[in-house]
């Protein structure tokens, strides 16, 4: 395949995947986002080799999560940052809302829910909130204000856990374990864990 046109050689080929769903305009809102994440963001299993421990395996089938997320969040990162797998360790989770704040209905609604007890078999001894890319906690994050012809704002201010919303600033701890995720929000917390 040499890509000109002076040879009998097939050149560049393209391919790709058309997907057309036939729902009613009430429900395709609600079901868009869920299928674009079965399709494009496929669960991937990763595999390696571990010491051999007896009663490693308890159950032939077993999940991290103690029961179904809500439907309105997505898995994004769920991986383990630290050696020890047996006893105790710190884990990066990831979720985002997947609707926006237009979604029609309660599909934008926020999201509550307890890290506490969202994990089967671990105890959650701590937790901490971070930023996006996970390499600092979230209280520690300096947004910059840029200067503009208009504002003489200075050029960076202290995060200090406060986001502004339509009705106003809000507090947020980043050590609770109760959350709420609203409508497009990305949270990612690392999770300090022990076994029951």
């Amino acid at each position: 395949m040499c890509g000109c046109i002076h040879c009998d050689c097939e050149g560049l080929i393209v391919s790709g995947t058309m997907r057309l769903t036939l729902l009613p305009t009430s429900t395709s809102f609600a079901s868009t986002p869920l299928l674009l994440n079965k399709h494009q963001f496929r669960t991937e299993l990763l595999f390696a080799e571990t010491p051999a421990k007896p009663n490693y395996i308890q159950h032939p089938t077993a999940s991290v999560f103690a029961r179904p997320l809500p439907p309105a969040l997505h898995l994004v990162t769920l991986q383990s940052i630290s050696n020890d797998y047996y006893v105790a360790g710190v884990l990066l989770l990831r979720l985002a809302h997947m609707y926006e704040a237009s979604a029609p209905g309660d599909l934008a609604a926020p999201v509550d829910l307890d890290l506490s007890t969202l994990f089967a078999g671990m105890d959650v001894v701590g937790v901490t909130e971070m930023s996006l890319t996970a390499n600092q906690p979230l209280d520690a994050v300096r947004r910059l204000q840029w200067r503009t012809v208009e504002s003489d704002a200075p050029s960076g201010h202290n995060y200090n856990s406060t986001l502004g919303d339509e009705k106003g600033e809000m507090e947020r701890d980043v050590h609770s374990t109760k959350v709420t995720i609203r409508a497009m929000e990305i949270r990612t917390w690392m999770i300090n864990w022990t076994v029951y």
